[in-house]
């Protein structure tokens, strides 16, 4: 089985405590689909470790481990190879996405392992959306998760 949650952004406490039920009570994984940037990866630590910075959360009362599904900097040079994506879709690092990077890549950080941490210190020079996949055709998203998740089950 799968379903599928949006958070819309960072998510609520519900969503979270959906999120931990259903993985909890179905035995489900939980994966997490974001914008290639740190703030995208940001929202995917908050399932994982909303603990440390909510104290309504009652000590990661909510937390779920999380895998990163996408769109991952190594994911994104493949398919821009494959299918060459204009340059409108890449979005310019900030000062701000910069420095919340090295909050992720630092050593105490508990969301991201270690070849997670190097990935993006390595490969994330620029940012991109999610809806620049769009370019690629209106159904390619929905495929490529698709082809994500059965690679991930087999």
């Amino acid at each position: 089985p799968c379903i599928l949650v949006t958070g819309k952004g960072f998510p609520d406490l519900c969503t979270r405590a959906l999120v931990k039920t259903l993985h909890e009570e179905l035995d489900l994984p939980v994966l997490g689909l974001c914008d290639m940037n740190p703030y995208g990866i940001s929202v995917l630590s908050v399932y994982f470790c909303a603990g440390d910075r909510m104290g309504v959360d009652g000590n990661y009362r909510y937390s779920v481990p999380i895998e990163w599904m996408g769109l991952r900097p190594t994911c994104f040079k493949e398919l821009h190879e494959k299918h060459r994506l204009p340059n409108t879709v890449f979005q310019a690092l900030t000062d701000l996405d910069k420095k919340r990077m090295d909050s992720l890549t630092d050593e105490m950080s508990p969301y991201l392992d270690e070849d997670e941490k190097e990935e993006v210190a390595e490969e994330m020079k620029y940012k991109v959306e999610l809806e620049a996949l769009y370019w690629l055709g209106a159904d390619f998203l929905g495929d490529w998760v698709f082809n994500k998740l059965q690679a991930r089950f087999e």
